[in-house]
């Protein structure tokens, strides 16, 4: 469940809603999140975390279409105290799938990605045993809020904290850090984007800072962001602190 806990909700910025087909009104996760938070879990892909590609093959289906399929198996260094050891897991198994050509309005069509996406597919799969992105398969969390949330008449009767928030004050458990890099009139700049568990985006050029949010995303605390609001509607962050 160390491991489970760390991984199961992505940011709803690794959310992306199905407005389509079966799995309308459904989420899509970020491929490129789960990667990231293997690698923040285990370490490095090749040195933490791997996988190999077991098998590829086509089958084909009905109306002329086809599907990509792919096995892989993916292994995990063993996790102790938050720090992972020189023992590697049994392999995980898992299928994935694609459609390599599919009919459309237009007629067939054919896509040069089906392999890659079957792949991407079979690791999500594996991924999932972990408990990577668990809160969304388990329909606990949309995006912004867990369906599951006591009602306000339901909540306990707690006082409130001694420090209460002031204006552009918030405590949030901070989950993910964007960074942005470039260079206006010839200085490099980078901007770090702190992404909070409910989707809010707080920024600032600090690397400072940004070392500490890193900090509070390993250790799970929460943060408490006093933040100003610039011209453009941004967050900018003023102050960090646990």
């Amino acid at each position: 469940m160390e491991i489970w806990d760390k991984v199961k909700k992505p940011p709803a910025t690794a959310l992306k809603k199905i407005t389509g087909g079966r799995l309308n009104g459904k989420s899509d996760i970020s491929p490129q999140w789960r990667y990231q938070i293997m690698t923040e879990v285990f370490g490095a892909c090749g040195f933490g975390w791997y996988y190999t590609i077991d098998k590829k093959w086509i089958e084909p289906v009905t109306e002329g279409q086809s599907v990509a399929f792919a096995d892989i198996t993916l292994y995990v260094k063993e996790i102790k105290d938050g720090q992972p050891t020189g023992n590697w897991s049994m392999g995980i198994p898992a299928n994935g799938g694609s459609m390599l050509i599919e009919k459309e309005k237009a007629g067939l069509h054919s896509s040069d990605e089906a392999y890659k996406m079957a792949i991407t597919d079979a690791l999500g799969t594996a991924m999932q045993r972990l408990g990577v992105a668990a809160d969304i398969y388990m329909g606990k969390w949309d995006g912004s809020k867990y369906k599951d949330e006591p009602k306000k008449e339901d909540a306990p009767n707690i006082e409130p904290p001694k420090e209460t928030p002031q204006e552009n004050t918030v405590f949030a458990v901070i989950k993910d850090i964007q960074v942005k890099a470039g260079t206006t009139n010839n200085k490099p700049w980078k901007l770090f984007t702190l992404v909070t568990e409910s989707g809010d985006t707080y920024g600032t050029f600090s690397e400072t800072v940004a070392d500490m949010a890193s900090s509070f995303i390993k250790s799970g605390d929460k943060a408490k962001i006093e933040f100003s609001v610039t011209a453009k509607g941004n967050k900018q962050i003023e102050s960090l602190a646990a």
